[in-house]
């Protein structure tokens, strides 16, 4: 009979259970006040903060309050690809880990949450609707939007939002981190504070540009919570790798960039479900009926791409698998 890992720790789930019950224990009452607090601020904006919120450089704008989580974005995508294990080690090394998790929790989070979510349901941004442009629809209904309109942006969720809580994953790396220091729990805990401020922030700056509703911002955030708490304790194991590199100093020989082989073939089981779904709503709804084609294709790319995403997870996450 094989034992555990000696580096394999008991993931007790009530924390990832506490966030996931989150999502609908606010959701589900925000839907009913999410028009009227979005037409609120709307209607009490501040024009300066509002284009503080909206702008980036990314757009040709002047700098947006977004604007340092994307470079911060950029730095981390820039250091982990520039990463070798052949090199000798340094202190670089030990950050290794934290990379992969920057990277794997933005990416599964911009493609995989939020532009499928947007293209899946529709749904009408508030100055479409306040115009009377669109009808208004709820964050969990599919809105007026379809793909073969054209080209669109709906709005739910907020990829503002989303970029700016990424930032969130610095204190998870040092709060959650074994061999961290209690300055560094403690710094975690206060750049956790800030980043929730600058998130309702942007959620407050959305809505006063009728960019969002309420429900945008505040349901991407549960989102990501959950995503890159997901991402931290249960698929890459953070904590496990640090402990390990702290017994052995070193990490487990793992693929180079493992993490990115996961990534790209997520992106197209994401782009499958998405392809599933359009196809069947276009039959529904009577707009470019021809797209139903896409969903057998769409399935069996899938069900192939889901196997092996298992295998290559498994290949490179052994040492860490529960084998008991």
């Amino acid at each position: 009979m094989q034992h555990p890992s000696p580096y394999e720790k008991k993931a007790y789930p009530w924390g990832l259970i506490g966030l996931i019950l989150l999502f609908p224990l606010i959701m589900i009452p925000l839907a009913t006040v999410d028009y009227e607090v979005t037409i609120f601020f709307y209607h009490h904006k501040h024009k300066l903060f509002g284009e503080l919120m909206k702008r980036t450089v990314f757009q040709g704008f002047k700098f947006g309050a977004s604007d340092p989580a994307i470079f911060f974005q950029i730095i981390m995508a820039c250091f982990y690809f520039c990463y070798s294990p052949k090199r000798k080690q340094n202190s670089y090394h030990y950050y290794r880990p934290f990379l992969g998790y920057v990277i794997f929790s933005s990416l599964v989070t911009g493609l995989g949450l939020v532009h499928s979510v947007k293209w899946i349901l529709g749904r009408a941004r508030p100055h479409l609707v306040f115009a009377d442009k669109l009808p208004y629809s709820q964050w969990f209904e599919f809105g007026p939007h379809f793909v073969s309109d054209g080209i669109f942006y709906g709005s739910f969720p907020s990829g503002h939002t989303a970029t700016v809580f990424l930032l969130i994953t610095v204190s998870y790396w040092l709060i959650g981190n074994p061999q961290a220091s209690r300055n560094s729990k403690i710094f975690g805990w206060v750049w956790g504070v800030l980043i929730i401020i600058l998130t309702i922030m942007m959620a407050i700056g959305r809505c006063m540009t009728a960019h969002h509703w309420l429900s945008d911002s505040v349901g991407v955030t549960l989102m990501v919570l959950v995503s890159i708490h997901l991402n931290y304790y249960y698929i890459l194991k953070i904590p496990q790798q640090v402990e390990y590199f702290s017994r052995q100093g070193t990490y487990v020989p793992l693929p180079r960039y493992w993490e990115f082989g996961l990534l790209w073939r997520l992106f197209f089981i994401a782009m499958g479900f998405m392809g599933v779904v359009i196809g069947i709503r276009s039959v529904v709804i009577g707009k470019a009926p021809g797209l139903i084609l896409m969903v057998l294709p769409a399935v069996i790319m899938v069900f192939y791409l889901v196997r092996r995403v298992r295998q290559v997870y498994r290949n490179s996450m052994i040492q860490f698998e529960d084998r008991g």
